[in-house]
């Protein structure tokens, strides 16, 4: 269990990958961009992320989590045709809110780490 100082550090890294990819594409950002960036030393982003790759996956998860569990909310109760608005709302909603998940996602597209 990750302890509460160790909680926000690495929120503070993922926070600052977001920065940095508001204004760069994600091959040109390095792990060096994001300690200097986060003011980490290196050795304290490889106690939290594996690598560049790992961390990027860990954002997309984290910011995907919501979106999906909204959908496996739909998938247990089912949607009638009334339903399809609110979902298409939902949708863009998040698309809208998450911008920067979007770009990082055309980026790498998608699952080009795979």
């Amino acid at each position: 269990m990750i302890a509460k100082k160790g909680k926000e550090t690495r929120n503070q890294i993922i926070e600052t990958l977001e920065q940095l990819f508001i204004g760069k594409n994600v091959n040109k950002v390095t792990i060096n961009d994001i300690v200097q960036y986060a003011g980490l030393a290196k050795e304290t982003f490889y106690l939290y992320f594996d690598s560049k790759e790992t961390l990027v996956w860990h954002f997309i998860d984290t910011k995907l989590s919501g979106l999906n569990k909204y959908l496996a909310k739909l998938e247990v109760e089912g949607c009638g045709k009334e339903d399809i608005n609110k979902i298409i709302a939902y949708i863009v909603s998040f698309l809208k809110k998450h911008k920067t998940l979007m770009k990082l996602m055309y980026h790498v597209r998608f699952f080009s780490f795979i």
